[in-house]
């Protein structure tokens, strides 16, 4: 039910958390220089984490600007499904076929 999800970090593992509001229909704001860019997609908007301004620009946008909320959504959901457990294992059994040369 949160408007938006904003995750300013400066140093993840990865950002299950970003996922997961995009599963939930959640628009992100997160941080660059980090991986969260790779979790969050062409959906999320990135801010430098040190741009107090610029941050709370972009929360007052994803909250406010009903069109690129949609779009955020759409995109987001998109996204998402790249990191389902059927594709993911399959990633995987890619990498170790490609290792052992099958």
């Amino acid at each position: 039910m949160a408007r938006v999800f904003t995750y300013p970090s400066k140093y993840e593992g990865f950002g299950i958390p970003i996922l997961e509001s995009e599963c939930s229909a959640t628009p992100v704001v997160a941080a660059t220089g980090s991986c969260l860019e790779e979790a969050g997609g062409d959906a999320a908007i990135y801010v430098h984490p040190e741009d107090v301004d610029g941050l709370a620009d972009a929360i007052n946008r994803a909250m406010t600007d009903e069109d690129l909320r949609n779009n955020m959504i759409v995109a987001g959901l998109a996204h998402s499904t790249k990191f389902n457990r059927p594709i993911l294992a399959k990633g995987v059994m890619d990498v170790y076929k490609k290792v052992v040369n099958i």
